[in-house]
């Protein structure tokens, strides 16, 4: 198997679209700031996933206020701030959150 030292990209931690290798696109396409966008936007994410929902929506607020027809953001803002507000209002149990993973089913469009 391939060791975390013999994987490329491994030393330099998770990129931009979190594919722990190179870019798909050429470093010539990737801007800094749109790297900076992605990386945030992971920080974002792993919040949500860990259930730091505040977090997750302060940072994913921040972003769209850079790039407000950003989808994928615009979605995690929504769950973010559902997940906040408790089960009477769409949000998660006290049951749900203790069973909480940071894994979502993608049955949806």
């Amino acid at each position: 198997g391939l060791s975390a030292a013999s994987t490329p990209g491994a030393a330099n931690g998770p990129t931009p679209g979190g594919f722990g290798g190179a870019s798909p696109l050429p470093d010539d396409c990737v801007t800094p700031a749109l790297r900076s966008y992605a990386m945030r936007y992971e920080e974002a994410l792993h919040a949500f996933q860990q259930a730091s929902f505040t977090e997750a929506r302060d940072v994913a607020g921040a972003l769209l206020e850079e790039h407000p027809g950003d989808v994928p953001t615009q979605m995690l803002l929504k769950r973010a701030t559902i997940a906040l507000h408790g089960a009477d209002n769409g949000g998660f149990s006290e049951d749900e959150l203790r069973a909480w993973t940071g894994e979502r089913r993608m049955d949806e469009k």
